[in-house]
């Protein structure tokens, strides 16, 4: 059976071009995104069928029974803007990244920061989930450099992105 993977590939209105175009050309593979799409512009371009069954990242806040720290920036944000956008979500960890280190260290002088950081780790959760740093000893580097996140998936089903299972830290 084939599959088509759609790594990298824009999560909005391109996105959905791309599936709206594989479902008229008669493709019934899988199809796999490695990011978060943009469920409404896709939407905006492609039928429920054209996405149906596509397998793809799934952002906290969309869960379910979502964490608290989801499920309050969720709330937090539609309180503010009336609509919710998980746009952001895929550019923040480096803000809670710094603020987790500044926490840590207990300090905000740079090389304290980064010589604990490169030491001894680092490990922050974000409304998206949590994330941790890791060395690269296949790259000779002893030191943590390396950023490893939980993995979220969910599948269109009937038009919904429903969710699937998730890879803890550890895995």
């Amino acid at each position: 059976s084939d599959i088509v993977a759609y790594p990298g590939a824009s999560a909005g209105t391109q996105f959905g071009l791309q599936l709206k175009a594989m479902y008229a050309a008669g493709f019934k593979g899988g199809q796999v995104s490695g990011i978060t799409p943009q469920i409404e512009e896709i939407k905006s371009v492609a039928s429920n069928e054209a996405i149906e069954g596509l397998l793809c990242k799934m952002p906290e806040t969309e869960l379910p029974s979502p964490p608290a720290l989801a499920r309050t920036s969720k709330q937090d944000y539609t309180n503010k803007y009336g609509k919710w956008s998980d746009a952001s979500l895929s550019w923040i960890p480096g803000w809670y990244a710094f603020v987790a280190a500044l926490k840590k260290a207990d300090s905000t002088d740079p090389d304290v920061i980064a010589n604990l950081i490169a030491e001894k780790g680092l490990d922050w959760e974000m409304p998206n989930g949590k994330f941790t740093l890791v060395k690269r000893p296949d790259l000779k580097n002893s030191r943590y450099t390396d950023t490893c996140a939980e993995q979220i998936y969910g599948k269109f089903v009937s038009g919904k992105l429903t969710y699937m299972g998730k890879l803890s830290l550890d895995e």
